[in-house]
């Protein structure tokens, strides 16, 4: 399971997340619309039960995994983490998400992160920011990824070849 570590990064108090695990359900990093008619760009990162207990005492928003007493299927813990893109003036805000390889990174932008979605990955860190909120007069804390480093999983004879990205920042 990931190490998720309180700090404080530019006078906000953020979370860094290594090892991270994703799921468990599917990614939306292309922000396209889902049988429910929502798009927002997001993922979901599992949680064991002290991380679950640790962020739930912080207000975040931490869900639970609901299966049929016979599918064989343990309840899991989970955070949807929100991806956010801006125009103008506000991408200065944008998310850092790189994909990784063996010998370098890419930046993704608001085009190319949809090719997230699907990937099985050996590795995630990630830098998640909090966001307090008042709903409904209750206060709601959600997570915002504000930069990911991507190492996809090898699982061709020709990938790794394919995973000799060039840093491109």
């Amino acid at each position: 399971m990931s190490l998720i570590t309180k700090i404080e990064l530019n006078g906000r108090e953020c979370y860094k997340v290594d090892g991270a695990e994703l799921g468990p359900w599917r990614s939306n990093f292309s922000g396209e619309k889902n049988k429910f008619g929502d798009n927002s760009r997001c993922f979901y990162l599992r949680l064991d039960e002290a991380q679950a207990a640790d962020l739930i005492e912080e207000g975040v928003n931490v869900k639970q995994t609901n299966p049929s007493p016979d599918s064989g299927y343990e309840p899991e813990y989970y955070v949807k983490v929100k991806v956010k893109y801006h125009d103008g003036e506000q991408k200065r805000f944008d998310p850092k998400l790189y994909l990784c390889g063996k010998n370098g990174r890419a930046l993704l932008n608001i085009d190319t992160v949809g090719n997230l979605d699907g990937c099985r990955f050996s590795d995630v860190k990630l830098t998640l920011s909090p966001y307090t909120s008042e709903v409904q007069g209750k206060e709601w804390t959600t997570l915002w990824c504000s930069e990911g480093f991507f190492f996809p999983q090898v699982t061709s004879a020709w990938e790794d070849e394919m995973l000799d990205i060039p840093t491109d920042d």
